[in-house]
This record gives structure tokens, C-alpha cells and sequence, in this order.
């Protein structure tokens, strides 16, 4: 069976959506219960499946994936991938199983984001013979690799400013992508303003043309100091004028504000009508007796007409009693004049007939899917329809005895710890009625597994406290998960043993499986699961096998079951006979611009290989040298893997300028050898 996907290398944008394209031929009524397909991506250090189906059963491990399996019959498995992330880059395998039959293909995702380029200040002013500084920010990119310029650009051309501008080092995002900022110190004089842009230009891989931040700046006009004395006695004397003038126009509105009163904030203790006080117009009636209110009551149930005392209070020392007589609708829409009294008269009290309490309903307490040791969790409760307002609401919880992990939330809580203070209570208004949504920030630890917390509420409507209560599985997820190797370099003929080790985990209860290539590997040692500190657990599971030539390129597999993952979590390992390629960085020089019959050293990096042997030869323009090469020794890292320099001394001479070096470095683990070129230039030679 033939798969193929097209083309062999995609590019996704990050926060976009893109199509992985695969296409397969199948026989002739081949039904979709009999296709299975897998889609994994390999991407550095790791090895997972992004979706799977069997015939009858889809699994998704990414969000937002899709393939729609109505083309499946029809040849075409293409993968939709939603939402791309930065994590989503790497080698994508298509494989497509009809028994007997098997095939797959291979397709490259490329993931980038467009740079956001922004240049501070804009259009800023300054004086002749400022310092002023720009700064250029440029956010959420990917790759990392970006190139950045500053620019000037007048009436007439365009052109590079010289590299005295400091750049950092790309800062990585939350997201993955990448952040950098620059910036320039310019002194700027009189012939700038207007007819100056400076501009910043970013090169990015993403972008089919560099990406500018443009901003310009004007000359500030000079500021004339005046000396004069009669110009500052005619400005006092003018201030002093325009104070009073104020002053009396101030006492004039006062008085006349004190009379006509001021915009009202009515109240009402009226429990079951919600009084709005939606405008007032203040000012006296033609009677003069009193001022003009328009007010508006709001009813959400029907109730017999009845006195009801309206208190509006005055930001002028006034206060309005109005005794409204009600009719039985939902809306009071009234405007009218009433008498004014002094703030020393007694209220009036309220003749109205007063709404029944309400006891609230609780509900249970509503726990997240997992409560993991160490996270913040929120645990909420919902207090609804209620009244009146107060209410009393708190938080306890309940831990088991030490060794003691079950316990029955129906056990009376007779010491619990009050957590409270850790808890936020909303209260809402919705017509007559309020609810509650009471939530507690807790940070649980290993210790409060089994533990029963509690929500208490009391009321003025309840008979007796309402508790509800909810019994805690704490978890805790591995603080390391990694497969160890021992040699650290598999070599051809020898023993290789593979651990996987999980460690600091909660609970106990775990499950570790081995895969070769995707088949169950069943010679395995396991040692634990066994307690370690603070009540946490760990684990080892080895396998090993004697190195072939046939191991070369196999795919061991760790899967890792634990509740505290929610899912099946994979480790892989490849098996790699042929070694590690080195890593060849660029020549260095030393001094960079030489002087002739100065000594010059050129120094190239050769890093991460694996086995240690290299060769390394130098070359001057095409011509292998034999003299003045030095190799340092070998550095095995932790991980196995070797690195060296090489470096080449000699003399400088005339005809040197201007003459190619070039560093060669051969690996078995290379199918070509790397090369690393260098034009040296000698000071004072053009």
C-alpha cells in the first residue's frame, strides 16, 4: 500500500489553523471499520501520538485535532490542526494500517509567528542638542533567529545608522515565541524636526518583506523669559481680580445651590420593592413650597395598595419626606412636589407591609476533576435566593487522623480547621432576592488526602446550620519523569540497560509499561513503588537488551499510568548506533583584524558528538596545512556526548589578506563532511 503526503515540508502560523495533507490507496471496497490510522509527531527529545483510530474508536492527545473520517474510504487522512502552537513544530508520520497492508509517509511542520515591531516615543519633541532615546520592541516571533536595524530616512535618501545601537538577547515568551528589544541614544539638532524618520526594520523569516517601526520628531519652540517688572506686577494684579470674581460668583451659586438643593440618593427600607431614584430636578415650585422629585419604584410581586415613605437625602442641609400612596402595579413612574423640612425633624416611619424572609438553597460543593498537591484549587458553593441580605458563610476542613486516609463525610465535625479567611463571598441582587457564590483558594497538601471540607451557612430564614460536605482525593503528579541509559553511548555489541524512573508521586498506585516499536516488551524489572519523603512515592522499571546492528533506530517506550496525569503519559528513547553528529560552530579569530607578521589564532567549536573520534584537517585556500593545527581533548557531558576545539596559529604575511581558511570536520555519524570558512582581512590593507 502506497501513503504519500504533500508537500513534504508545511508551514503553520502560530494561533492559526493548517492541514497536514495525506493520501493512501486502499483496495477496492475497503470499509471504514477495517482502516486504522495513526498520526505521531517526532519532535526533539520526544516521540508522541498526536491522533489514532482503530476502526471504531478516535483518540485525540492534542486538542483541537480533527480528521474527518467520512474520507477515510476514499483515500484521504489528511490532519487539521487548529490553534497552532509553537510546541506543534517537528516530524509528522502518517501511517495508514489495512490488514495486511501497511504504509507511511513523512511531512515536516514549520511553525512561525510574524514579528509585532513597535518604536517609542512617537512623534516626540525635543530641543537642539538633546540626548534622546528610542526604543524598538519587537514581540511574539518565531523563530528566534531575527535581524534588526536602525535606519534614518530624510528628504532625499535612506540609509543604515552605524551599529552603536544595544540589542538583547531574544527573552522567551510563555507561548514559546520570542521577544526582543533595541535601543539608540541620538543627539538630534534643529535640521531633524519634521524632515527626520527614524526607523527600525526587522528581517524575519516569517516575513516576505522586513517589518518597520517609523516614528518622527519636532523641534519644541523656545520658551521667552520675561524679565519686566511691570509685565509680573500686571500679571499679580490681574490674578488678584479674577480671584475675587470667582470668590463672589462661588458665594452667588452656593446660595442659590442651598435653595434649589442638589441631586438626591434615596434609600428605602422597604424590604421586597427596589426603590431607583432614576433623575431629580431640583428647584422650587411655584408655590415655594417644596421642590420637584421624579422618582421610580420597581415591584416584583403584586401587593396591596399601601402608605409607603420615600427618604431622599439632600447634599444641601435639607431632607424630603414623601408619603406616596402605592397602587397594586409593577411600576410607580411618579412626578411631584413635596414640602421641604429641616434635617432635625423626626422620619417619618414606614407604614408598608413587609416581604417574608426567604432560606436560601446551598448547593453542593463543587470540586475540580483533580486536586493536585501543592495548586491553588478553587472549591465553590452557591448560596441562591435568599433574603434578607445577611448571611453568614464559612469554611472548614476536616483531616483524618494520622494513617488514617478514609473516613465517612458523615462523621461529625468535631475539630475541624476553620479556613475562612481564605474564602471570598459574592453576593448578587437579582429582584427581591439575593444569592451567593461563596469560593475557597486552597492550596492542599499530600496530607489532606481523605480530609472532608465543609461549607456552613446560617440565615435568619434557617432553622439550623446547613453543612455541605465534600471528601478530598489529593493527588500529586511525578516531580521528575526520565528514562536513563547505561552506557550513556549505546555501542554495537555490548549491554544496554533502560530505566525508566518516576519520582515524588502521590498515590502510590501506578502502573509502568515498556514498548519496543509500539509492541509489548515483557522482560522488565520493576523496583518499587516505595515511600520517600513527606509521604511521596517513587519508582524504577529497567529493561535491557544485547546491541545489535538490527537495534539500530528502535523506539522504546515508557508509558506512565497515574491519576495525576489524567491520561497515559509517554516516554520514549531511540536507539542511535551511529553516534551523534557533531555540531560545528563558525571560525573565530584572534586578533580579528591582524596586523602583518602578527601571530593570529583561527579556533573552531566541534561539540555534541558521539563516539569521540573525529578528524579535523585546515585548509588556506583550497590547500591542506600540516603545521600550526592543534586539537584540544575530548569533554564527555553528562549526556555522553563529546566536544573539542581546534585551533590553527601562525604568523600573518602580506599575501595572507584577503585568503580563505577553511576548518573540515569528518564523523562517522556524518553522511558529508561539515566545513567552516574564513576570510581573514589584515588591519590597514583594503
Amino acid at each position: 500500500m502506497q501513503v504519500r503526503t504533500y508537500p513534504q515540508q508545511a508551514r503553520g502560523w502560530v494561533r492559526k489553523s493548517t492541514l497536514l495533507s495525506c493520501y493512501f490507496t486502499s483496495p477496492r471496497d475497503t470499509k471504514l471499520e477495517d482502516i486504522a490510522v495513526r498520526w505521531a509527531v517526532k519532535s526533539p527529545g520526544a516521540l508522541r501520538t498526536v491522533y489514532s483510530f482503530d476502526g471504531n474508536r478516535t483518540e485525540c492527545d492534542r486538542k483541537e485535532t480533527f480528521l474527518d473520517l467520512s474520507l477515510l474510504e476514499n483515500g484521504n487522512a489528511s490532519l487539521y490542526l487548529k490553534d497552532i502552537t509553537v510546541e506543534d513544530e517537528g516530524e509528522y508520520t502518517c501511517t495508514v494500517l489495512i490488514t495486511p497492508h501497511v504504509g507511511h509517509s513523512k511531512i515536516a511542520l514549520k511553525v512561525t509567528a510574524k514579528p509585532y515591531v513597535s518604536l517609542e516615543p512617537q512623534n516626540t519633541t525635543y530641543f537642539h542638542g538633546e540626548i534622546k532615546t528610542f526604543f524598538c520592541i519587537v514581540q511574539n516571533y518565531y523563530p528566534q533567529e531575527i535581524e534588526l536595524n536602525w535606519l534614518v530616512s530624510g528628504p532625499d535618501k535612506e540609509w543604515v545608522l552605524p551599529k552603536t545601537y544595544c540589542t538583547s538577547d531574544p527573552a522567551l515568551n510563555t507561548d514559546g515565541t520570542y521577544s526582543v528589544k533595541s535601543q539608540i541614544a541620538l543627539v538630534l539638532n534643529e535640521s531633524d524636526s519634521g524632515a527626520t524618520t527614524y526607523i527600525c526594520e526587522v528581517t524575519h523569516v516569517s516575513l516576505e518583506e522586513p517589518a518597520r517601526g517609523r516614528t518622527s520628531i519636532f523641534l519644541a519652540p523656545s520658551q521667552a523669559i520675561h524679565t519686566d517688572t511691570g509685565f509680573i506686577v500686571g500679571v499679580a494684579i490681574g490674578c488678584v481680580l479674577v480671584t475675587g470674581m470667582i470668590s463672589v460668583l462661588f458665594s452667588v451659586l452656593y446660595q442659590k445651590r442651598l435653595a434649589e438643593g442638589n441631586n438626591s440618593r434615596c434609600t428605602t427600607k422597604k424590604v421586597g420593592i427596589i426603590h431607583e431614584c432614576r433623575s431629580v430636578v431640583a428647584g422650587k415650585t411655584d408655590a415655594d413650597v417644596g421642590v420637584r422629585i421624579h422618582y421610580q419604584l420597581l415591584r416584583l410581586n403584586m401587593l396591596l395598595a399601601t402608605p409607603y415613605t420615600i427618604y431622599c437625602l439632600y447634599f444641601t442641609p435639607f431632607k424630603i419626606l414623601q408619603n406616596v400612596f402605592l397602587s397594586p402595579s409593577t411600576f410607580d413612574d411618579v412626578t411631584t412636589a413635596v414640602p421641604l423640612s429641616w434635617l432635625a425633624d423626626k422620619a417619618v416611619a414606614d407604614q408598608g407591609r413587609v416581604a417574608d424572609p426567604i432560606a436560601p438553597l446551598v448547593s453542593p460543593i463543587i470540586l475540580p476533576a483533580l486536586v493536585i498537591a501543592n495548586e491553588k484549587i478553587t472549591f465553590t458553593c452557591n448560596i441562591n435566593g435568599f433574603r434578607p441580605k445577611p448571611i453568614n458563610i464559612q469554611w472548614y476542613i476536616d483531616r483524618p487522623k494520622q494513617g488514617q486516609r478514609s473516613r465517612s463525610i458523615d462523621t461529625p465535625l468535631l475539630c475541624g480547621e476553620d479556613i475562612t479567611h481564605q474564602a471570598q463571598h459574592l453576593v448578587t441582587k437579582h429582584g427581591s432576592v439575593f444569592s451567593a457564590t461563596s469560593q475557597l483558594f486552597y492550596t492542599p497538601t499530600v496530607q489532606d488526602d481523605g480530609a472532608t471540607l465543609v461549607c456552613e451557612v446560617e440565615h435568619k430564614a434557617l432553622h439550623a446550620t446547613v453543612r455541605q460536605k465534600e471528601k478530598i482525593n489529593i493527588t500529586a503528579r511525578p516531580k521528575k519523569c526520565y528514562i536513563t541509559s547505561w552506557p550513556l553511548v549505546p555501542q554495537l555489541g555490548e549491554r544496554l540497560v533502560l530505566s525508566c524512573i518516576v519520582e515524588k508521586f502521590y498515590p502510590m498506585e501506578i502502573s509502568l509499561t515498556w514498548l519496543k516499536n509500539g509492541q509489548l516488551v515483557t522482560d522488565v524489572t520493576s523496583f518499587g513503588p516505595f515511600l520517600c519523603e513527606d509521604d511521596y512515592c517513587s519508582i524504577w522499571s529497567q529493561t535491557e537488551l544485547l546491541l545489535t546492528e538490527e537495534d539500530d533506530g528502535l523506539i522504546y517506550t515508557c508509558l506512565i499510568n497515574h491519576m495525576s496525569f489524567g491520561k497515559i503519559e509517554e516516554l520514549n528513547y531511540e536507539i542511535n548506533l551511529k553516534g551523534t553528529p557533531p555540531e560545528v560552530q563558525w571560525i573565530i579569530a584572534e586578533p580579528q583584524n591582524p596586523t602583518e607578521g602578527e601571530e593570529v589564532m583561527l579556533r573552531c567549536k566541534i561539540s555534541n558528538f558521539s563516539p569521540p573520534q573525529v578528524t579535523v584537517n585546515w585548509f588556506r585556500n583550497g590547500v591542506q596545512l600540516g603545521t600550526g593545527v592543534c586539537n584540544s581533548l575530548c569533554v564527555a557531558s553528562a549526556r555522553g556526548l563529546h566536544s573539542m576545539w581546534s585551533m590553527l596559529r601562525f604568523p600573518c604575511q602580506a599575501q595572507d589578506h584577503g585568503s580563505i581558511f577553511m576548518c573540515q570536520v569528518n564523523h562517522t555519524a556524518l553522511k558529508n563532511c561539515e566545513e567552516r570558512s574564513y576570510t581573514l582581512s589584515l588591519s590597514g590593507k583594503s
